[in-house]
Formats: structure tokens, C-alpha cells, sequence
């Protein structure tokens, strides 16, 4: 958590990748495996985890979680859920392509 803190991390994300070797490689590429885009130079992809999230003390992360949680709670149909809205939000606007934020490129 310190690393994410001393990063400038607002919102930290696990990723929802299943192929590990995948998710080590953070090497500049324009695609990955399936749900494994998050290395630098993907341009799709990156499926990130709702079930552990480090969540920083700030108004803009205060912000984003007040839209996921009304956008969570206007959807219609039974297969949707806080998991698709999140990812939704924090790719919508200039995710892609990914941009490493630390010289190893574990943070995005």
C-alpha cells in the first residue's frame, strides 16, 4: 500500500488476469491475453478486480466511487454488476493505450 501511496495512486485495482505469466510480463506491447491488458502500450483488455481495491483518501477517489455506486445501482439487467460498471468508469476515457505510472510498469 505505501508503493501505491508514494506512486500518486488514487484507486489501486487487482487485475482479474488468470494467465500469471501474462501478468508479470509488463514489457511495451499493443495486445495481451484475454482480460490481461494491462501492460504498457495495450490498447484493450484490461479487466480489473472489485474485489480488492486500494482506495485513497481524496476527493477525486471520493468522486468516482459516488458515480460507480449510482451507476451500479441503475442497472438493468440481471448479468450486470459493480464489476462491469467499475471497469467501464476507469476506462472510459483515456485509459487505453496503457501508460505505465512506476518504471516497472506494475502501476497504470
Amino acid at each position: 500500500l505505501a508503493a501505491f501511496a508514494a506512486a500518486g495512486a488514487s484507486i489501486a485495482p487487482s487485475t482479474d488476469c488468470l494467465d500469471a505469466a501474462a501478468d508479470a510480463d509488463k514489457t511495451p506491447r499493443g495486445a495481451s491475453p484475454f482480460m490481461c491488458g494491462h501492460s504498457p502500450g495495450n490498447t484493450a483488455g484490461a479487466v480489473f478486480n472489485t474485489g480488492v481495491i486500494f482506495l485513497a483518501a481524496s476527493n477525486s477517489t471520493v468522486a468516482f466511487c459516488e458515480r460507480w455506486a449510482r451507476s451500479t445501482l441503475k442497472l438493468e439487467t440481471w448479468w450486470s454488476d459493480d464489476q462491469g460498471v467499475f471497469n467501464r468508469l476507469l476506462t472510459a476515457r483515456g485509459f487505453y493505450p496503457v501508460r505505465a505510472a512506476s518504471s516497472d510498469g506494475r502501476l497504470v
